[in-house]
């Protein structure tokens, strides 16, 4: 069969008065080849209603699982709201909240010129603020003032700003990681802890108290950094997180702690894994260690000790009382303690030795470790060292 010819095709595309109506009556023609620009929009039209009577048929728990996984809360915030007023009402469920952070960071002005004199990170300081107020739930709030800047409420913008979110902010957080201290290297490569909360008046550190007070029946996670040195503010609203399932610890120098039995008699029955770490002496912990595992003794599964914690006699003459524990992690002075625990699983024995006396310990080891072969549930034996 001849191929048509091009005229066949497009008619009158070479015609001599190329009259534009001949394309208008192909382009409508009754054959259904091709459709009119108002067919098309039509089609588009039932399209875009499809798709929007597809997303209207979506349950509210359904949608409230997809928010939920979002982290940034200022999408949240700011352009969640805006899609309709379905998705601004499910804004405001907490359980769209499930995955959002905020990050607390202080301002850089020091003030005394010596390194930085000029105001940053208002920005950022604004946007949690605005965060710490409208969200009606958060998965983590974090206190990021580092060591080496100038510490909270640095300059008046800053603590005016996070005081006054803090405070009047309702949500319910369940993670909070407070200011965590830096080791540095001194002379002699002796390390110091560089502790942000070290020049803080009582009445700031009774304020992150106090946010802490406020979120005590849905904290599930926290790390207290040495917040400890709130004292009583602190110790009471811990004693109250009952859904609190991890806790980490880092003791401060016991000269700036003061125990008064704050915790005697609480009792968190959720709490499953438990970090102790301190870079000072510990002697005067030894009430404190004795009433927070009273609180945590029927409970926690998982504990670890670090740095001066791992063989301090106080914290491991404690651990006979964890009849539940599944892991450990201590130093090779808690085995005594260890062989009462029939339900342990895992333990991590760590070794402090020098060369003159590495022989002593590695001996000393090694009876530790043949006495740990009474343990009846025990499937992992690991041996960690500590210079």
């Amino acid at each position: 069969m001849a191929a048509p010819e091009d005229n066949d095709v497009f008619p009158n595309l070479e015609g001599d008065d190329g009259n534009d109506d001949d394309w208008e009556s192909y382009y409508s023609s009754e054959d259904g080849s091709s459709s009119s620009s108002d067919e098309v929009a039509e089609e588009d039209m039932s399209l875009q209603t499809s798709c929007s009577t597809t997303m209207d048929a979506f349950p509210d728990e359904l949608l409230l699982e997809v928010l939920g996984r979002i982290d940034d809360a200022l999408t949240l915030l700011d352009a969640v709201p805006l899609v309709c007023k379905r998705w601004h009402r499910l804004s405001r469920d907490p359980g769209a909240w499930n995955s959002a952070t905020v990050s607390i960071v202080g301002c850089s002005y020091f003030g005394d010129g010596d390194i930085v004199d000029e105001h940053e990170n208002h920005e950022e300081i604004l946007e949690a603020a605005r965060i710490l107020l409208h969200a009606p739930a958060l998965r983590r709030v974090s206190f990021d003032w580092h060591g080496d800047s100038p510490g909270p409420f640095s300059c008046p913008y800053d603590e005016e700003t996070i005081t006054s979110a803090l405070v009047r902010s309702r949500a319910e957080v369940r993670e909070i990681v407070f200011p965590q201290p830096d080791i540095f290297e001194g002379s002699g490569g002796l390390g110091y802890p560089d502790d942000p909360l070290e020049d803080m008046s009582p009445e700031d550190l009774s304020l992150l108290a106090d946010f802490l007070w406020r979120n005590r029946s849905h904290v599930r996670y926290l790390n207290l950094g040495h917040m400890l040195r709130a004292g009583t503010p602190l110790l009471r609203a811990l004693g109250q997180c009952e859904n609190l399932e991890e806790l980490h610890l880092m003791l401060p120098d016991p000269d700036y702690f003061w125990y008064e039995g704050q915790l005697r008699g609480r009792r968190l029955p959720k709490l499953r894994r438990l970090t102790l770490d301190s870079w000072y002496n510990v002697y005067g912990y030894r009430a404190f260690f004795k009433d927070l595992v009273g609180c945590v003794a029927q409970s926690v599964r998982h504990i670890r000790c670090e740095e001066s914690c791992e063989s301090s006699k106080d914290v491991l003459s404690q651990l006979s009382r964890c009849v539940e524990l599944r892991s450990l992690h201590c130093g090779m002075e808690g085995v005594a303690s260890a062989r009462t625990l029939t339900k342990l699983r895992s333990l991590t024995l760590v070794i402090h030795y020098s060369d003159k006396d590495q022989q002593q310990v590695l001996s000393a080891a090694e009876r530790a470790l043949r006495a740990c072969g009474e343990l009846p549930a025990l499937q992992e034996l690991r041996r960690g060292w500590r210079f």
